[in-house]
């Protein structure tokens, strides 16, 4: 049987905007392109996941719709959006055809009335997997037709619908029209909540039933307002009710045939070139690429069995070096241009990246081949007599690391990456071709589990890794990192790269 994935377009657009916060533009006019990245990242999962041979995104129409003729009211409580991902939306279509893939808008009607259309069309001879988190289209479960939840990497299908809503697909809209959608602006019935509706709907049938024997409803209250709001309670079934016969356009391609040219070209466009690159080589659309559609898309994993076996060995502190001569300086730079894939971390005197100072930046080629370099510690306060801290100069080391950094035949990893590019852009550097392991967790397993790095590391390592009161003290005798003694600091900050890359590692086969 055929496969149709259907994209609730931006639904999945608004959450890969909000799981990806800030920190990337677009470096040639500065674009937001935190949810575009996202976005390409999401779906390049589900595609590699789900293996498709029908795919197309549905799309919210730009002019009101019916609904909004319906009942002016309709989502009229709904905040504008942030002028960072309204500056990205222009680009939303046009990324979606870069990939080959049919981008679907009918004015006046809703992504989630497409979807209905698509899934009422399809259903019967094609499985259906209608990719979004919105629990009203659960109303169109059933036979051929789940929906898939990225975020919590969960499948629902009839019995999931009865566990979230106690009725069935079929009666969903029914315990709609009662609790109404506070998010949608649906009135419904006041003080109706789903448990009560789905008791009412499972003893009477429909909403029709309920009010053909109001007179039976046993309490009082419920009954008054049952009866005071039955014109919402109608409203409301009509807004929530998806319309399964929307007029299409005409010759709509639904075939997944993946257009490498194309996506590759656009990401590079939006300076993803790390996404580019995991891309297979292909033709354009018109000449297919040679590969099977199942591997459209697919990224070539990087590292063996092997090399995740090695990922996992034992963290050995001793083996980490601090880097205070320009010896070592050039030895580790060269160990990053000959290994291609390194991991960095920086280390700051304040968590608010706007507020925080630059102290120095690890490094790590291997499991246990890492190294810290200190740039800005000092000596204990009030300590006239202690020895100067041997570290390099700033001014001899950053513009070894720009060169480093900029240069895009290295792939550079990092966790929470937004952070350091903002320590890294304060200082007069930039990074390209890079990774970020914590958009990568969430990418995999969203829903699952944390994705900080602390954490992460006894999930996929077993290993507890050193906290920062470890070597900064607690309590009013914590220090800032600018006065952790090297030994400590280069433990702490050659761990944090070391096992990011390890992560990397571990984590990329999957992508």
């Amino acid at each position: 049987m055929q496969k149709l994935i259907i994209i609730d377009g931006l639904s999945f657009f608004f959450r890969a905007y909000h799981a990806v916060r800030g920190g990337l533009t677009r470096e040639s006019d500065g674009l937001p392109t935190n949810a575009l990245y996202g976005f390409s990242q999401m779906l390049l999962k589900v595609v590699k996941d789900m293996k498709p041979d029908e795919c197309c995104v549905a799309l919210d129409s730009i002019s009101p719709t019916f609904r909004h003729d319906m009942y002016p009211e309709y989502k009229a409580n709904r905040t504008e959006i942030d002028e960072e991902m309204r500056q990205q939306l222009p680009y939303f279509e046009p990324l979606i055809e870069a990939f080959g893939i049919a981008a679907i808008r009918v004015e006046g009607m809703e992504a989630d009335d497409i979807i209905a259309t698509l899934a009422t069309q399809h259903g019967g001879d094609k499985q259906v997997v209608i990719v979004s988190s919105d629990k009203d289209l659960l109303q169109l479960l059933g036979g051929n037709v789940t929906m898939l939840d990225t975020m919590k990497n969960k499948i629902f299908d009839p019995d999931a619908v009865v566990e979230k809503f106690g009725v069935g697909p079929e009666k969903v809209i029914e315990v709609q029209a009662l609790i109404g959608d506070s998010s949608d602006n649906i009135p419904g019935v006041p003080s109706v909540g789903p448990k009560t509706a789905a008791q009412l709907i499972d003893e009477y049938g429909s909403l029709d039933g309920i009010y053909e024997n109001l007179a039976t409803v046993k309490r009082d209250k419920l009954r008054e307002k049952l009866a005071d709001n039955k014109d919402k309670a109608y409203l409301s079934k009509e807004l929530v009710t998806l319309k399964r016969d929307v007029q299409l356009p005409e010759n709509i391609d639904l075939n997944f045939h993946p257009d490498l040219t194309g996506a590759k070209e656009f990401l590079v466009s939006l300076d993803f070139k790390s996404l580019a690159a995991r891309l297979p080589n292909g033709k354009s659309a018109e000449e297919p690429p040679v590969v099977d559609s199942e591997d459209a898309y697919m990224p070539r994993p990087r590292y063996t069995a092997e090399a995740q076996s090695t990922a996992i060995s034992t963290v050995d502190h001793s083996l980490y070096e601090t880097v205070t001569t320009p010896s070592r300086l050039e030895h580790w730079l060269n160990r990053c241009r000959t290994v291609g894939t390194f991991a960095l971390d920086t280390e700051t005197t304040n968590i608010d990246a706007m507020q925080a100072e630059l102290v120095g930046i690890s490094l790590a080629v291997a499991p246990n081949e890492a190294c810290y370099i200190p740039l800005a510690h000092q000596s204990s306060e009030g300590d006239l007599l202690a020895e100067p801290i041997p570290q390099l100069p700033k001014e001899d080391v950053l513009p070894k690391l720009k060169e480093l950094l900029l240069d895009e035949t290295l792939t550079k990893v990092a966790h929470n990456l937004k952070y350091d590019l903002i320590i890294l852009r304060n200082a007069g550097l930039d990074i390209t071709n890079f990774e970020d392991t914590m958009l990568m967790s969430a990418a995999l397993d969203a829903g699952k589990h944390a994705h900080n790095l602390d954490f992460l590391s006894v999930q996929h390592f077993a290993h507890k890794m050193m906290s920062f009161s470890d070597v900064a003290g607690r309590g009013q005798k914590q220090v800032t990192f600018d006065y952790v003694p090297l030994k400590e600091s280069t433990a702490y900050a050659a761990e944090d790269a070391d096992i990011t890359l390890r992560l990397y590692q571990t984590l990329k086969p999957r992508f």
